[in-house]
């Protein structure tokens, strides 16, 4: 999965709304129990790791040059309504 934003439209507060909106299809719609994605850690991808942070992933670990991230409808959810 991933999010790409038009140049005009990064850094305008779109990309976790927009991640967000993802999880919530997939946690209400689809019943999916849990969302893994894993980013190249040599490629530095600061925005895109502080966006899934932000969305609510929390960091799994490194392992073979690859950090590892997840998020469960439970820990999804549980935000969501801490939010409401």
């Amino acid at each position: 999965m991933g999010i790409v934003m038009y140049a005009p439209f990064r850094g305008k507060g779109y990309a976790v709304p927009a991640l967000r909106l993802m999880l919530d299809h997939a946690f209400r719609v689809c019943g999916i129990s849990r969302i893994h994605n894993d980013f190249e850690a040599a490629r530095n991808e600061h925005a895109a790791w502080e966006t899934h942070r932000k969305a609510g992933f929390r960091e799994l670990g490194v392992e073979n040059g690859f950090l590892h991230m997840m998020i469960t409808k439970e820990e999804y959810l549980g935000a969501a309504q801490n939010e409401a």
